[in-house]
């Protein structure tokens, strides 16, 4: 699973690079549908409905997320739930992320740079899109 997790990175960079978009932002809010829900139709086969974007944009809505709102507060606890983050304190990617689907719902994909601190907020991730319905 680490590595689908790397391949699903390099697709998003991959695309940046062709779109030419310039950050992350910009990236993920003009992501073409077709290739997000490919990926999410990947994560969500393999892992028998564990992992994806529509998973995480599901658990987003459960725990009172709004499509295309990003709430500080709904974010932590996303990240808590999904196990990106524990007792406040996020999780070193890919030292203490768990690659099988012996971990928490949505754990997986878990986009990030190796470089950053952290991984972008959801919002510009995935589960927050306006128009992404994960079929």
């Amino acid at each position: 699973m680490e590595e689908a997790n790397e391949e699903t990175t390099f697709i998003f960079y991959q695309i940046m690079v062709l779109e030419e978009k310039g950050d992350f932002s910009s990236l993920y809010r003009n992501f073409p549908h077709k290739h997000l829900q490919a990926i999410d139709r990947l994560w969500v086969k393999h892992s028998h409905g564990k992992f994806g974007f529509s998973v995480h944009k599901q658990i987003w809505l459960d725990l009172g997320g709004k499509l295309g709102e990003y709430d500080y507060d709904t974010y932590q606890k996303f990240t808590e739930y999904v196990g990106w983050s524990k007792n406040g304190r996020y999780l070193s990617y890919p030292e203490e992320y768990t690659f099988n689907t012996n971990t928490h719902q949505g754990h997986l994909p878990a986009l990030t740079t190796r470089w950053g601190r952290r991984r972008e907020k959801v919002l510009d991730v995935v589960v927050v899109w306006k128009g992404f319905t994960g079929k």
